[in-house]
């Protein structure tokens, strides 16, 4: 469905299960920015459940990278106000997930300078033109407020991870 993300030469995915350490099966990098996507294993289904970014473009212009980049994101990142590596197994188990497929890609290096927040828009909106919504759990809602941020977690990622629809400002830096 994102065939603009097949540039990429700096790629890679994860399988990550309920029992797993995340820190031992994250294989993304360190110090660079880009963009990730989330897809839930349930029941013979894959789902699309998140798109999120690690990067954004400054005021100035220009990149600013978290501090350990993609892998940073994973580690030390939160979701529904827990560390990933606590918050994921919880809700994995509570929904039967038997797996989040998690796919990175590199957009801001010496090869391309993509800002990731920017690649993020384009994606949410080549979901909504083909799905007519954001309903498999992508939703923006830049409409509401500035583009700083542009996803909420909602719809099927609410759903299988049982929480409540979260912004995620804190998934931006």
């Amino acid at each position: 469905m994102f065939d603009e993300l097949n540039k990429y030469k700096r790629t890679g995915h994860f399988i990550f299960r309920s029992t797993d350490n995340l820190a031992a099966v994250c294989n993304a990098p360190k110090g660079c920015s880009g963009l990730y996507i989330v897809y839930a294993l349930k029941n013979g289904s894959i789902q699309l459940i998140y798109i999120g970014i690690s990067g954004r473009k400054g005021s100035d212009g220009k990149i600013k990278h978290r501090l350990d980049g993609l892998r940073d994101r994973f580690l030390t990142g939160k979701q529904f106000g827990e560390l990933r590596k606590i918050s994921w197994p919880k809700q994995m188990k509570v929904e039967k997930i038997e797996a989040l497929d998690i796919y990175w890609y590199v957009t801001y290096d010496e090869a391309y300078n993509d800002f990731p927040n920017e690649l993020e828009d384009k994606l949410l909106e080549k979901h909504k033109s083909i799905y007519g919504s954001y309903q498999d759990g992508i939703k923006d809602d830049c409409e509401s407020r500035p583009r700083k941020s542009t996803a909420t977690v909602t719809g099927l990622f609410k759903r299988v991870f049982g929480g409540e629809e979260k912004a995620y400002e804190e998934m931006i830096l």
